[in-house]
This record gives C-alpha cells, sequence and structure tokens, in this order.
C-alpha cells in the first residue's frame, strides 16, 4: 500500500519538477519536502492543501493513493487533444472554403449581373463552410460538455494554469482559421467568419467557469469531512 510520502513523490514526479521546483513554489525547503516523501514529517491540513494544488490534484488523491487517478488523467489529456484536434480542422476546412468561394469564383459583375459558371462553382464551396460552421458548433457543445461532465465524475483536478492554457489552445484553434482566412478575403469582412467560432469560444467560457464553481464547491465539501 502507497504512503502518504509515495503518493506525493508520485505527484511530483508525474508533474515532471524536481524537488527543489515543487519547494520553491510551495515556499518550503528542499529538506522539508524530502521529509515529507520520506515519511520523517507530515504536512499539516493548509501545506497538503497548498501540495494538492500544486499537482493538480485534490486532498483525496493526496492522501489515499494516485494511481487510479493518474490514469484518469491521463485518458482525460489524451481526450482533451483528440476533442481539439478535429475542431481546429473543421474550422481550417470551413474558412478556406469560404475564402476560396470569395477569392477565385467572384459570381457578381460590376454592374450586379450574375456569372452562372461562377455562381455554380461559388455555391458548393459556400455550402461546405456553412455545413462545416454547423458541425463544428455541435462538436464544440457536445464535446464540451461530455469534458465537463469526464472532468468532475473522474474527480481529476488541475491546476488553473492547466485549465487556462488548454481553453486558450480551443479559442485558436476556433479563431485563427477565421480570422486569417478573413483578413485575405476580398469581399466578406473578418467578423463574417467570427461569428459562429466566438460563439463557441462563449459556450467554452461558460463550461469553463462551470468547472471551476464545480471544484470550489468540491473542495468546501471536502474540508468539512477533514
Amino acid at each position: 500500500m502507497m504512503t502518504l510520502g509515495d503518493n506525493l513523490r508520485a505527484l511530483r514526479q508525474n508533474c515532471k519538477m524536481t524537488q527543489q521546483q515543487a519547494a520553491d513554489r510551495l515556499g518550503v525547503t528542499r529538506q522539508a519536502l524530502s521529509g515529507y516523501e520520506a515519511n520523517r514529517t507530515r504536512p499539516d491540513i493548509d501545506r497538503l492543501q497548498a501540495l494538492a494544488a500544486l499537482y493538480g490534484t485534490d486532498l483525496e488523491g493526496v492522501l489515499y493513493g494516485t494511481a487510479p487517478e493518474l490514469k484518469a488523467r491521463k485518458i482525460l489529456r489524451i481526450s482533451a487533444l483528440t476533442f481539439l484536434l478535429p475542431l481546429t480542422g473543421i474550422r481550417i476546412v470551413g474558412a478556406a472554403a469560404l475564402w476560396a468561394a470569395n477569392r477565385f469564383f467572384p459570381f457578381l459583375r460590376e454592374d450586379g449581373s450574375v456569372i452562372a459558371e461562377m455562381m455554380r462553382r461559388h455555391a458548393p464551396l459556400v455550402s461546405l463552410w456553412e455545413r462545416s460552421d454547423a458541425v463544428g458548433s455541435l462538436l464544440a457543445a457536445v464535446g464540451g460538455l461530455l469534458l465537463l461532465i469526464a472532468v468532475l465524475a473522474l474527480r481529476c483536478r488541475f491546476s488553473l494554469k492547466q485549465k487556462l492554457i488548454y481553453f486558450g489552445l480551443l479559442a485558436a484553434g476556433l479563431l485563427l482559421p477565421g480570422l486569417c482566412f478573413g483578413l485575405a478575403d476580398p469581399v466578406f469582412h473578418v467578423i463574417d467568419y467570427l461569428i459562429m467560432p466566438g460563439r463557441d469560444v462563449m459556450r467554452f467560457a461558460a463550461f469553463f467557469l462551470l468547472l471551476l464553481a464545480a471544484e470550489a464547491v468540491m473542495r468546501r465539501r471536502e474540508k468539512k469531512h477533514l
């Protein structure tokens, strides 16, 4: 059975920190942290909470074992990456299709009349953009909600920095394709490219705030049981 010291050491190593790095961030000496990991001394409740926050876990993970949690964290990281990549890909395809339609197949003459051949080539690309927007928004809503539920159900705690980095990557994956192609579009404005991705970013922001609120409630409950 793993001891408290074993758990602390495994968590630190999982975060790829040396004892000195972890001690510096905690505001303690390396010798003090070494004492915790060697079970020579036992940290008080405040120090345990600081250790849990540093390692992106909770008090239960620190006190009662890390193996299930580390496995769950790995699964969540893979799931989050798997969710991010296709979401970004869909936005790139949609933005590229709209840009190509406006750049290569302008169907209006200066007098306002329609060029039929250009219109036939323009329309499928615009349709692809619209379908990409719809699929991307559906994936963002469903995938974001499932990730939120998974994090809470598996009781995996990630640091605020880790959450912000992932939120930033999501926002970049959603907005940058539209921004880049929109700036180069000779017909549409950038805002036309960013309306739907912008809504998705706002949805993710709501999920992010819900996660923070739920974790705050869970931490208060844990303190009451100690």
